[in-house]
């Protein structure tokens, strides 16, 4: 994660599982566990987590929606880093003020199936006598 140096508010997009979720007066703080996206932008909670980041996003967003366990995806700049406690250990989390949110499904999608075959069309000839025609198909 770009927790060291946040200060040039580059943008990013970053996703992962949410951990909590927090109301503030004028915004919404989502502390996410962070997983590499595969190619849809989608969170791979198989691989090994990245770190944690919490996703700033002006507004309330309704904690039913936003819970725990669910896969989110945010793109946005950003912000300063904080410092924050997981289990009586402390560390540094970077933030993102999300300009966009996308929450997952909670299904898993089905693994992506791609068809391939061949086709073979041959002919053949034994001289005077012979011959033949042969097609095959495979996968």
């Amino acid at each position: 994660m770009a927790s060291a140096d946040p200060a040039s508010s580059r943008r990013v997009v970053w996703g992962g599982q949410i951990i909590a979720v927090e109301n503030r007066r004028d915004a919404t703080e989502i502390e996410i566990l962070a997983f590499p996206l595969d190619g849809d932008g989608r969170p791979d909670s198989d691989a090994p987590s990245l770190g944690r980041f919490v996703a700033v996003r002006a507004g309330f967003l309704d904690p039913a929606d936003y819970a725990p366990g669910r896969l989110v995806t945010a793109r946005g700049r950003l912000g300063p880093a904080r410092t924050g406690t997981v289990g009586g250990a402390e560390l540094r989390l970077a933030t993102l003020e999300a300009e966009t949110l996308r929450l997952w499904s909670r299904e898993v999608p089905p693994p992506r199936v791609v068809p391939y075959g061949t086709l073979g069309i041959g002919f053949g000839s034994r001289g005077y006598y012979g011959g033949g025609v042969g097609i095959g198909i495979g996968f």
